[in-house]
This record gives structure tokens, sequence and C-alpha cells, in this order.
């Protein structure tokens, strides 16, 4: 009789824990509930600084698209050239190897200004979002770039018929800032993520 009520306690433990996004454990103390865009990126800021690839995962839709500042399309960098866009798997394993490969990371995205969706919108685009990368591969070496983001939004229906919202797109556009290269600065967050691809 013990092993039969254990064996329900452990079940009931283990369906608590298990999300119905794609495996993503609800109760994760840090985690927001994406009801809105600006949820989203508070998720996809913390999944950077926290090195959560499921989180991470959580926030992209299937159909995410990465797309490049047109200043570093083509520049060849450690991970390889840098193309236009990146998909969905390609960004995720490009996340991953940062994750595993860097000291520490860093992201700062300022959800200020992102505004909301209007009622029974099902797509959202919030316009130059400010967004900091900053990835050390060691105590005192690394990486830095902010970018000027536009980022699209979709509301989707989960299992329980729940309304939660993905980022389905995102554009990298560091030259925005004007002369921030003529100052010397040589990152955008893009061509930060690519030197992992």
């Amino acid at each position: 009789m013990k092993k039969i009520i254990l064996a329900g306690i452990a079940i009931t433990l283990l369906a608590l824990a298990c999300g119905e996004e794609e495996g993503v454990t609800p109760n994760v103390d840090y985690r927001v509930v994406s009801t809105s865009p600006r949820a989203v990126l508070v998720n996809v800021e913390t999944a950077f600084n926290r090195g959560d690839i499921n989180l991470l995962k959580a926030m992209l839709s299937e159909n995410f698209v990465f797309y490049f500042d047109p200043e570093d399309v083509g520049q060849m960098v450690p991970g390889g050239i840098i193309p236009e866009t990146c998909n969905y798997a390609e960004f995720i394993r490009t996340v991953e190897n940062l994750f595993r490969l860097s000291y520490s990371v860093s992201m700062t995205i300022n959800t200020e200004h992102v505004g909301a969706p209007g009622s029974g919108a099902n797509t959202f685009r919030a316009e130059d979002v400010d967004a900091e990368l900053i990835v050390m591969m060691d105590e005192v070496s690394g990486y830095w770039g902010e970018s000027l983001c536009d980022l699209e939004f979709e509301k989707y229906r989960s299992k329980s018929g729940a309304y939660y919202w993905h980022l389905t797109k995102w554009w990298d556009n560091a030259n925005d800032y004007g002369d921030a290269r003529a100052r010397n600065w040589p990152y955008s967050i893009g061509k930060i993520i690519w030197q992992f691809s």
C-alpha cells in the first residue's frame, strides 16, 4: 500500500512539473506567463541570462526567423559567413553553442515602449526595441553589442485552450544607431550570436 501511495505522489509531482509548452516546466520561478509580447521578451531576456535553452525554445515560434543586420551579411566570423537569415533550428543550435562555450552571457531588452496588441489581434509588431548582449569568453574578454530590433509576435492557442504569444521574427538593426559603427563599435547582436554557429 505504501508503494502505491508513494508512486501516486511521484506521478502527481511529475505531472505538476511538466508544462504543456514543449516540456518547459511552468513552476520555474523566473518564468513569466507569455500572455503578451512584452512577457515573451522578458522570458527571452531571462533565457539568455540564465542559459535556459528550453525557455527560449518555448518563446519562439517553430517558424521563427532571425534577420541579420544588412551591414553584417556576408562578413566572415569564426562561425562562418553571416547569412541574411537563420531559421528556428539554426538559431537554437547557435544559441545553445553560445551558452555552452561562453563564460557568461548577459542580455538586456528594453520593453518599456513595446506597447500592446489591439483587442482581438493575432499578430503584433514592436519596432526599435533596444537590446544589448554581452558575451564573456573568460573573466576579461568577450563581445558586446547593441541593436535596435524590430520584432514580430503571433498569438497561438495552447492544448488547454488558453492563448499565448510567440516571437516569430527578429530583425537585428544595429546600423539604425547611425554613427555606432563609426565609433568603432564592431558588433551587433546577430554578429555576436553567429560567432557560435
